[in-house]
């Protein structure tokens, strides 16, 4: 790799670092491209050499977290499923607080985006796909060949539908949520993963 790619790549990185740090501090009230590029030590115009605007920023940083979360080689510590879950939620906590953030910080920045630019609607339901495939492969690396798809279909499902639930929580009912988020997601797993996976699928985990 030539110096001027890796510097690029090192840039890029500093400014989906300095991103997360303004987006975990709950103290931040505005998100914008002034303040990440003031936080990662460049210019404004060296952000929007990397980046279209701040959508394409927080766009970014739910990808990276999303595949640090789906790493292939963390799905060889379990043998079954509703444990692989567990870690899976654990580790989905920061990635929640992000979410969160960015609502109450952006003002449904996501979602205003997505309606006027077909391109980055794209991207977004991209993102939301490899997310999904990548969890179904690690499923199946898990359950073994004789897992159904339909399955790894209700698992994906209930465990997208469970995980999303405590953001929509936490921005209509409960601000503190997040507080003890680890917690409270474990002890309300620990009694739906008997539900969550089919007896199917537990005979060949």
């Amino acid at each position: 790799m030539d110096g001027r790619k890796k510097k690029g790549q090192k840039t890029r990185q500093a400014i989906l670092d300095a991103a997360e740090i303004i987006l975990r501090d709950k103290k931040t009230s505005t998100l914008s491209t002034r303040a990440i590029a003031r936080r990662a030590g460049i210019s404004q115009s060296s952000l929007y050499h990397h980046f279209a605007g701040l959508e394409e920023i927080v766009l970014a940083c739910f990808k990276e977290k999303a595949e640090q979360i789906l790493q292939m080689d963390h799905v060889q510590k379990f043998d079954e499923i509703k444990d692989y879950l567990h870690y899976l939620l654990e580790m989905s906590v920061n990635s929640l607080q992000l979410m969160h953030n960015v609502v109450y910080s952006a003002k449904n920045l996501i979602s205003e985006k997505a309606n006027q630019d077909k391109e980055f609607h794209r991207k977004l339901l991209q993102m939301g796909r490899e997310f999904i495939s990548n969890l179904k492969i690690n499923l199946r690396e898990i359950a073994g060949s004789g897992a159904k798809e339909h399955h790894l279909d209700l698992i994906v499902f209930a465990f997208t539908m469970f995980r999303e639930g405590f953001v929509s929580y936490s921005q209509l009912y409960d601000e503190s949520l997040f507080d003890n988020t680890s917690e409270m997601m474990l002890q309300v797993l620990k009694h739906f993963s008997d539900y969550i996976e089919p007896v199917e699928l537990k005979n060949v985990v």
